[in-house]
């Protein structure tokens, strides 16, 4: 089985830079229209400002820590850029490369709960 993985992984080691140099135009950072640029960043900061509204109404941050604020705007940014390079690099659609670019900032649920109420009760089923 390790083996199979191995080999599945060099053969797309090898074959991800034919899909690279397929590409007619080298893209890079500074392609991007300002528009572009401007709805993505208008994404990610929702999501940065989702993620600090989570933290005042869990009680975790005040509403007037403007400095936190900040902080969660500044790294839903960045993680948005780094998301958008990301969907780039993956030749995904615009559509779903804005909607993908939200998610990196936004608090994360808790999923732990949710997958032990559900074991529990397939468990009490058997």
């Amino acid at each position: 089985m390790t083996r199979a993985i191995l080999t599945l992984i060099f053969c797309m080691h090898l074959l991800l830079p034919a899909t690279v140099w397929a590409q007619e135009v080298a893209k890079g950072p500074l392609n991007y229209s300002l528009k572009v640029y401007g709805g993505i960043l208008a994404v990610a900061l929702l999501g940065g400002l989702a993620s600090w509204w989570g933290k005042v109404r869990k009680g975790e941050l005040l509403m007037w820590n403007i400095s936190a604020l900040v902080g969660e705007l500044c790294i839903s940014a960045f993680a948005g850029r780094i998301a958008l390079y990301l969907c780039d690099y993956m030749n995904l659609h615009q559509g779903l490369t804005a909607a993908i670019v939200g998610f990196p900032a936004m608090p994360a649920p808790r999923q732990s709960t949710g997958w032990r109420a559900w074991a529990s009760a397939s468990r009490k089923r058997s």
